[in-house]
């Protein structure tokens, strides 16, 4: 998987938890909006991962 398609896996994984927990807990949409933040920060970090190991 590419660069983009971990970034873009992240978010919609992040996102997709979100809405099912909302939905499990009814409450919407407070874990949508912390998996889509965490779902970006995990994609910056396993992006920084990667191009930190590409650039070795």
């Amino acid at each position: 998987m590419g660069l983009g398609g971990l970034l873009v896996g992240a978010i919609v994984v992040g996102t997709l938890l979100g809405l099912w927990i909302d939905s499990a807990a009814g409450t919407s949409p407070a874990f949508t909006v912390v998996g889509v933040f965490l779902g970006m920060a995990l994609g910056a970090l396993g992006f920084a991962v990667r191009v930190r190991a590409a650039s070795r």
